[in-house]
């Protein structure tokens, strides 16, 4: 399997690489990740009582999320 890195060299597609600490919260990524163009989102992963169905949210990382709503 490629990597992402090599698929993009392979076809001369443009990017830019930024690295940076890993961060668990919104307010990390703004400090370490702010600078970086585009939409910051965060990631909530959940699953149900049973185990048996898990779900991954990607939203704006600003927005906030009713849970309750949600499920």
């Amino acid at each position: 399997m490629v990597n992402v890195e090599e698929y993009l060299q392979s076809h001369n597609i443009e990017y830019t690489q930024y690295e940076h600490p890993a961060v668990f919260t919104v307010e990390e990524a703004e400090e370490h990740c702010g600078h970086i163009p585009g939409m910051h989102c965060k990631n909530l992963f959940f699953r149900n009582k049973k185990k048996t169905r898990w779900i991954l949210l990607v939203m704006p990382a600003k927005k906030p999320l009713d849970i309750k709503s949600f499920g």
